[in-house]
């Protein structure tokens, strides 16, 4: 039984429903949904982590909008909605590399992702060449890169771990 004091539920008002004030709300804007600030990825992960930032850049090196080829416009307006429109403040790729399907280019081209991006890559990776992850690396608008003396696997001692908490919390907290 609802309590006689209780405020009245929230209402759309002029007829507009929940998710046309969502899609009217502008990147950066408070909300009270929830979002993701960032992403990690590993190998393949790690290539979808710098595509997904990529798609859910609104603006891209000052360059303006990142439109999607008609296609993917679907899928990208959902990914942005989904995020209250806000790009992701992070990515962390482990071992990733560049290997888009041609469909999917436009992430990379003619702007270089702007999100912020870490990318860990193994000195002695056998499964994916160097060169492939320095392909992602340059399709990265000024990125942090650490190589570690191991092969394709995510390095979990205190050496490792300690710039990836630096990385996160300066992004998290708008200091890059």
């Amino acid at each position: 039984m609802a309590e006689a004091n209780a405020p009245p539920p929230a209402t759309a008002t002029a007829g507009e429903s929940e998710a046309q004030q969502q899609q009217q709300q502008q990147p950066g804007e408070e909300s009270d949904e929830p979002v993701i600030d960032g992403v990690v990825g590993f190998s393949q992960g790690g290539s979808m982590a710098a595509m997904l930032a990529a798609a859910m850049e609104i603006e891209t090196m000052g360059q303006g909008l990142r439109p999607p080829p008609p296609e993917h416009a679907a899928w990208v307006s959902a990914v942005r909605r989904a995020n209250s429109r806000r790009p992701l403040k992070f990515a962390v790729v482990y071992s990733g590399f560049y290997a888009p399907p041609e469909d999917l280019r436009w992430l990379y081209e003619p702007a270089k992702i702007a999100t912020p991006t870490l990318h860990f890559i193994g000195s002695l990776d056998t499964v994916v060449d160097e060169t492939r992850s320095q392909a992602l690396v340059d399709r990265c608008q000024d990125p942090l890169v650490i190589v570690h003396p191991g092969g394709h696997y995510v390095p979990i001692s205190k050496e490792w771990v300690m710039p990836l908490v630096g990385f996160i919390r300066k992004c998290v907290e708008g200091n890059v």
